[in-house]
């Protein structure tokens, strides 16, 4: 269903509102790329864009030696989150 409820197009506009020097090819060239690779899918949206970054930095300090004590504090994850992460990914 396009409309209100339809991301694509939501964010474009967002984009275009900020961006005035996008052309109208870009915007339908990036809107059907978009639509090729995630149409009739769900898809989640993170509240945090920076949960991926996060993640991933738990991760490698992990890997450099820094306790999940220190992890938590800095990065702001429950040590919960950090021990998932690491089962997932054969750190532990």
């Amino acid at each position: 269903m396009v409309g209100e409820s339809d991301v694509i197009t939501d964010v474009l506009n967002r984009v275009a509102a900020v961006v005035p020097e996008l052309s109208v090819d870009a915007y339908v060239r990036i809107e059907r790329e978009a639509r090729a690779v995630w149409g009739g899918r769900e898809v989640w949206v993170a509240v945090d864009s920076q949960s991926d970054y996060k993640r991933q930095a738990a991760v490698t300090a992990w890997r450099n030696g820094v306790p999940i004590r220190t992890i938590h504090e800095s990065l702001g994850l429950s040590r919960s989150t950090i021990y998932r992460l690491l089962q997932q990914r054969g750190q532990l």
